[in-house]
């Protein structure tokens, strides 16, 4: 989550994208690692939304995070539609850090 917050921020994805790449290691494959990551981001996204129309939270311990986003100029929208469409092409992506990097990038 705070890698995300990081990003929608305005941090480059190469300092805080870390945290997001896929664990070569892990058991869970690579696209189901990143899947998750964007189910997060998805998440992240809806937050600063709700924040906007004065709806609680979902993720109440990343509360000042999500507010410094929410009151930011930050379109929500395209960063939803980037994020969307990576899940969908997700098996035909033969990099997962590079997705992730373009997602980051919609923001």
């Amino acid at each position: 989550m705070d890698a995300w917050i990081a990003v929608a921020g305005g941090a480059a994805f190469s300092a805080a994208g870390a945290a997001l790449a896929p664990d070569k290691t892990s058991d869970a494959s690579q696209n189901e690692q990143v899947s998750q990551c964007l189910e997060l981001l998805m998440v992240v996204l809806a937050d600063v939304g709700r924040l906007r129309e004065g709806r609680p939270l979902r993720l109440a311990p990343w509360a000042a995070g999500l507010a410094k986003l929410a009151e930011s100029p930050m379109v929500l929208e395209p960063a939803q539609a980037r994020a969307f469409e990576a899940m969908r092409n997700l098996a035909r992506n033969p990099s997962a850090e590079s997705l992730l990097r373009e997602v980051a990038m919609a923001r």
